[in-house]
């Protein structure tokens, strides 16, 4: 075995390699698994353009001549009705109609059921108020001696005006304003004597209410009794006595700065002021049964003059005990 010192000297020899070959770089995305003709990925989101596993068809035609794909249109789902799962659109907005419907149906069956018993129509046309008739009614109400014309126009045969435009139609704001506003003057008096109670004010309201409803059945059964007829309905008296709340609230306002002398004196003017706007709005709105029959309804009959005027007497003196009654036992001594 030759050796030669010589050769371990000499330096490694190099290899001798081919052209610098690069390393094929990983793809940025996993291909994903095939899962053959007729199945889809289930993890994957549904694409109308690659459905079941097939490619994205080019805009230019495709392979194989294939018809460029028409843009996706989705199907229009019913306005105002949610769509439910398992169940088509079709039924879901019939389902929702019918029922709309029926509801709609139900409840307008129920409001001619309360509309016999409860006139809300009516009521509507009492409310019909705005500020400046409030206004100028109180001031007819307090000072009723200068007022010339009290006719009432009418829209038609049986509808009178809306009081916001006829000032000498009745109302029942004003007297459902003014029986609140009495109720609580009738505490602020009780306080300022030490005697106020929550069921003292209870008593007060329940009271007031009751001599107005006594006032009315009287006011009834007296027009049955003279047979005296009237175009008036009830809402449309209960207007006319339920005005006497002001007169009360005056006095009580009078005898609270004043004692039992400003008391007496207000009571006394409300009394005929009041009296006096009865007489002139009932006046033709009250006919006798010989009149009754004719077309006018603000024919009067000479027979029945006397039993109008009588009528129209009983009702001052029982608006003036009323308000008497109401007031005269929260004035101090």
């Amino acid at each position: 075995m030759n050796f030669n010192a010589s050769d371990a000297r000499q330096p490694p020899r190099k290899m001798k390699h081919g052209p610098q070959h690069q390393p094929t770089p990983l793809p940025q995305q996993m291909p994903q698994p095939y899962y053959g003709a007729g199945y889809g990925n289930p993890n994957a989101s549904f694409n109308p353009n690659n459905y079941m596993g097939y490619p994205q068809v080019p805009q230019d035609g495709g392979v194989y001549g294939a018809q460029p794909n028409l843009p996706y249109q989705p199907m229009p789902q019913p306005q105002g009705f949610p769509s439910m799962p398992g169940i088509p659109d079709q039924v879901t907005a019939a389902a929702f109609q019918y029922g709309f419907n029926a509801l709609g149906q139900s409840s307008q069956a129920v409001g001619r059921e309360f509309e016999k018993y409860v006139p809300v129509s009516r009521l509507k046309y009492y409310f019909a108020v705005d500020t400046g008739y409030v206004v100028k009614k109180l001031r007819l109400l307090t000072f009723p001696f200068w007022h010339s014309d009290w006719s009432i126009k009418y829209e038609s045969e049986s509808q009178p005006v809306q009081p916001r435009y006829e000032i000498n139609a009745p109302d029942l704001y004003i007297p459902l304003m003014a029986y609140v506003t009495y109720v609580v003057a009738a505490g602020l008096v009780l306080g300022t004597q030490d005697r106020f109670t929550p069921e003292m004010l209870g008593i007060q309201a329940s009271s007031s209410l009751a001599f107005i409803l006594f006032e009315l059945a009287v006011i009834f059964v007296a027009m049955y009794i003279t047979s005296i007829k009237s175009n008036l309905k009830l809402l449309d008296m209960l207007s006319y006595c339920g005005y006497q709340f002001i007169g009360a609230i005056s006095a009580l306002m009078a005898g609270l700065l004043f004692k039992s002398i400003g008391y007496y004196v207000v009571l006394t003017y409300f009394s005929f002021a009041l009296g006096f706007f009865l007489m002139r709005s009932l006046k033709w709105q009250l006919q006798s049964d010989s009149a009754a029959n004719q077309q006018d309804p603000y024919a009067a009959s000479t027979s029945g003059t006397k039993r109008r005027f009588n009528l129209l007497i009983l009702m001052m003196v029982l608006q003036t005990f009323t308000m008497w009654r109401l007031s005269a036992h929260l004035i101090a001594p």
